[in-house]
């Protein structure tokens, strides 16, 4: 059971291709994407955390109005300071 913090990042684009799903922390992985997330996978691991690309099955309830959850789904946990 996680202790922390605990939350879900979610976009509205075309989501991450299956084939990119092992590889999307990676900075050379290919496009411009990878960098950024690498970014903010050091920053969050630098704090003891984890991120990592969730299922997209286990999509969050739709509480925020006219969101798409279409996109990508990120989960960030950080541990309680």
């Amino acid at each position: 059971m996680h202790r922390g913090a605990r939350d879900r990042l979610v976009d509205d684009g075309p989501g991450i291709p299956d084939d990119r799903c092992d590889s999307v922390f990676d900075p050379r992985a290919g496009d411009t994407h990878g960098g950024g997330l690498h970014l903010v996978e050091t920053l969050v691991t630098s704090f003891g955390g984890e991120i990592y690309l969730a299922d997209a099955a286990s999509k969050p309830d739709t509480t925020i109005p006219d969101t798409d959850f279409d996109g990508a789904h990120f989960v960030v946990e950080l541990p309680r300071a």
